[in-house]
């Protein structure tokens, strides 16, 4: 199924419409596994969320392979435009 990305956290989380389903719990927002960007306040930060942005702020992409729910967040692989987005940012490995 595809989502809409339509709000970006951070270089790594994002928020979802509709909201996804997984068992029991439900929610709208999505941390991407497979990288590991900046937090708050470290180098970086700001210019991964953007990157993010630019790459899927108001696209589709798909959520593939949940692992768990943390804090409300679907951690997941991530999908856009059939490739995986962590490919997207291998430097943060």
């Amino acid at each position: 199924m595809q989502f809409k990305v339509v709000e970006v956290i951070d270089g790594g989380t994002f928020k979802v419409s509709p909201s996804w389903q997984l068992s029991t719990y439900k929610g709208d927002t999505v941390t991407a596994s497979g990288y590991n960007p900046p937090s708050d306040n470290e180098p970086g930060f700001a210019l991964m969320k953007k990157k993010l942005e630019d790459l899927v702020l108001n696209k589709k992409v798909e959520l593939k392979e949940p692992m768990r729910i943390t804090n409300g967040r679907l951690i997941c692989k991530v999908f856009f435009q059939d490739k995986d987005m962590a490919d997207s940012f291998k430097e943060y490995k």
